[in-house]
């Protein structure tokens, strides 16, 4: 079953971009198999550390994921980018917020 979503980019204090979608629902796995996110990560696998994708903007892979802790997910981004020098962007889910990083 589909969902609607709409997407917006806005940047962040660091000057990233950061893709937030905001679901009508949530009824499944938002990062899944074959799913494009933010309209360039192809999710190709689920590995240990998070899932696999291909960027096909850059057409290079990129790791994905998950952002835990505490606070709204765009807070949980503005932590991860100015602690981490290997975010090079970020998806907003709902309440879910991923890191998109080099492989």
């Amino acid at each position: 079953m589909r969902q609607r979503t709409s997407t917006s980019r806005s940047e962040s204090p660091s000057g990233r971009a950061v893709v937030v979608i905001a679901p009508s629902s949530i009824p499944e796995p938002f990062v899944r198999e074959g799913r494009l996110l933010a309209g360039r990560y192809r999710v190709v696998d689920r590995i240990y550390q998070g899932w696999l994708a291909h960027d096909e903007r850059l057409t290079r892979s990129v790791l994905i994921n998950e952002i835990l802790g505490d606070g709204g997910p765009a807070e949980r981004v503005r932590r991860e980018a100015s602690a981490s020098s290997g975010l090079l962007d970020a998806v907003i889910f709902g309440d879910e917020a991923f890191a998109v990083r080099t492989t």
